[in-house]
């Protein structure tokens, strides 16, 4: 089943983005973004987490316009 994360980075120049794709866990979600080159910097993805956003309304209308497909 596909599924939509909230990708986030925590620190001073923190970001997030969204992905969606056949990702189970939240470790998937953070390894296939940083195949896919999502992150600006490679080590980024040591220290990002991941949200399960898939039937969250709120989220899913913040970023229906961003989200990546992986």
């Amino acid at each position: 089943m596909e599924k939509i994360w909230k990708i986030d980075v925590q620190g001073e120049n923190g970001y997030s983005f969204a992905i969606q794709g056949e990702l189970e866990e939240e470790a998937d979600a953070i390894n296939e973004a940083s195949l896919c080159g999502l992150f600006d910097d490679e080590r980024d993805a040591s220290y990002a987490t991941a949200e399960d956003i898939t039937d969250d309304e709120y989220e899913l209308e913040y970023w229906k316009n961003d989200i990546v497909r992986v």
